[in-house]
């Protein structure tokens, strides 16, 4: 069947293509789109957060680096996600959830929206529940949600009539707001590429406006090297895909030892270290994160803002 539809197929697009590798063992289907190049069909793949030096290898998995399929396969990769760089804050406490609703009141002082990203549903819960003592414009988005929910809540976000939006990881695609100014993370961060589609939430148009603001709220005790990217491309090294310097660059941006890195090694700048991951030249200090600001620093580990201390 599929054989004869790609007579009658012009082109194939395939967005967020790096989930073509990275969620493979999730559902079996995505294993099929590995054959894609036998069809002859041209292949628009596109992807906001696969970092330059991984798109040789997921071209090689899905076997389209020979030259008869390279003719066929246009890529357009995002590598600018980091942009410009913005108010960006990390807060090591042991109630987030409690301190980043303070910070989003205080945010409701400002102009703009604010998208609120927690670990599970109970913060999400907890989250909303703490907002709407102060603030009647916010809803939530979560995998647990209805089709017809989420549509509804999507296209008011979209169209400016929410003030906040409280979800999980699963609205860091597709899910955009011209209003948007801060951006707030409770919790737990998963990997890095998961903190780049947050920080990727800000768009050009957002940050033209101003006042742009990234605050990240967690338990120093959830910070863990297992829960990383490595558990996604960690196949990328059995599979034998990753050439030394691709190799290199795995250890140094997307393993658990990167992640731990991002948050506890001092001195290095939080906007130059994401502007990195997707080779973006920049300063060596960009003046506007905790690590450039030079924040509390508690046993060299745990920072702590004095607001909350």
């Amino acid at each position: 069947m599929l054989f004869r539809s790609a007579k009658i197929i012009s082109k194939i697009i395939i967005d967020e293509a790096h989930l073509v590798y990275t969620e493979k063992s999730f559902r079996d289907s995505f294993t099929v789109l590995k054959t894609l190049a036998r069809f002859g069909v041209p292949l628009l793949l596109l992807s906001g957060s696969l970092p330059n030096a991984l798109v040789l290898p997921l071209l090689r998995w899905m076997n389209l680096t020979d030259d008869r399929s390279a003719s066929e396969v246009h890529t357009i990769f995002d590598d600018n996600l980091v942009g410009d760089f913005i108010d960006f804050n990390v807060h090591f406490i042991q109630n987030p959830v409690d301190c980043a609703v303070r910070q989003i009141r205080e945010m409701m002082g400002e102009a703009g929206s604010v998208h609120v990203v927690c670990s599970n549903l109970e913060e999400v819960k907890r989250v909303c529940d703490g907002v709407k003592n102060y603030e009647r414009s916010v809803a939530s988005l979560t995998s647990a949600d209805l089709r017809e929910d989420k549509r509804e809540v999507t296209a008011k976000w979209f169209q400016g009539h929410l003030r906040v939006l409280v979800s999980t990881t699963c609205a860091l695609a597709g899910v955009e707001s011209s209003n948007l100014r801060k951006l707030v993370l409770v919790g737990h961060v998963y990997s890095l590429l998961n903190l780049l589609q947050f920080r990727g939430r800000l768009r050009p148009s957002n940050l033209a406006k101003g006042g742009v603001e990234m605050a990240v709220y967690l338990s120093p005790r959830r910070v863990k090297v297992e829960d990383s990217d490595q558990i996604l491309w960690g196949s990328l090294l059995g599979d034998r895909l990753l050439k030394d310097e691709q190799r290199k660059f795995f250890d140094e941006s997307l393993s658990g030892a990167a992640l731990q890195n991002f948050f506890f090694s001092p001195g290095v700048c939080r906007n130059r270290n994401l502007a990195r991951i997707f080779g973006s030249r920049a300063a060596n200090k960009c003046g506007k994160c905790d690590i450039c600001l030079k924040c509390p620093v508690v046993n060299s580990h745990i920072r702590i803002d004095p607001k909350y201390d």
